[in-house]
């Protein structure tokens, strides 16, 4: 595991990158103010020329509504002329009724015109939304990297590359140095694992041993105490009798002196 050197402490910014950083974020609040005025003036633009288009088409509908009344009318008056046997009016109200459905035709022509329009409206108002943000996103980058001093990224790239070799090359050394000691380390922890080998062999060796010489050292004095015991019941019926005749020879002189 490698060892750091210290805290990488970051470059400081110079007065002039300070400057670039404010004049920067002048620019974004500028520009993103620019973006919701635009969008917003679009948004009112856009309405008011959809809100004129829905009222023509409004008006185009309320005629539409009155031509088809005015058609049924003259249908109606040229049944009851026919009823009346006056063909002539008849004929009369049926052309004036083809004139309305004419009317009505041209008026509905009209009203899938607008009804286009205004999505033509709506499609070309969004992709001037759509051109302003992204006109406004690529002058905020070329103020970003205009705002960039490459001499001094690079510069401090250089430093940061620096360091980096530097503590690469710190940890190689430290870890030659840490590896001899450690081949010292397991050299003498084998010596030491061997000595604790030979010594739990030797005292096992030893434990192995010694309950042989301690059941003869117990048996022989387990054989005197047996042998004591024989004698002494040997010797028993030789004491009782020797204290029967003491016991004797005592009664005898008390005898003589009464």
């Amino acid at each position: 595991m490698g060892l750091c050197l210290g805290k990488h402490e970051s470059p400081k910014m110079q007065p002039q990158q300070v400057q670039q950083k404010q004049a920067q974020m002048t620019n974004q609040t500028i520009q993103t103010r620019q973006i919701k005025t635009a969008n917003a003036q679009q948004m009112s633009e856009q309405d008011r020329v959809t809100l004129d288009l829905k009222k023509v088409q409004d008006s185009l509908n309320r005629r539409i509504q009155q031509m088809e009344k005015n058609a049924s009318d003259a249908q109606q008056k040229a049944k009851e002329f026919l009823k009346n046997n006056n063909k002539i009016r008849a004929k009369y109200a049926l052309q004036t009724k083809a004139i309305y459905e004419k009317q009505i035709e041209s008026i509905l022509n009209q009203d899938m015109i607008i009804t286009k329009t205004i999505r033509q409206v709506q499609e070309k108002f969004d992709q001037l939304a759509v051109s302003n943000t992204l006109q406004a996103a690529n002058k905020l980058m070329q103020d970003v990297n205009k705002a960039i001093d490459m001499d001094a990224m690079q510069d401090t790239l250089g430093n940061l590359q620096e360091l980096e070799m530097n503590n690469a090359k710190f940890d190689e050394l430290y870890n030659q140095y840490v590896g001899a000691d450690q081949d010292d380390l397991a050299k003498k922890l084998d010596e030491m694992e061997a000595d604790i080998f030979k010594s739990d062999l030797k005292r096992h060796e030893q434990n192995t041993q010694k309950p042989q010489i301690s059941n003869n050292a117990y048996q022989q004095p387990q054989q005197q105490v047996v042998h004591q015991q024989q004698h002494q019941q040997q010797n028993q019926p030789q004491q009782q009798q020797q204290q029967q005749q003491q016991k004797d020879d005592i009664d005898d002189q008390l005898a003589m002196l009464a």
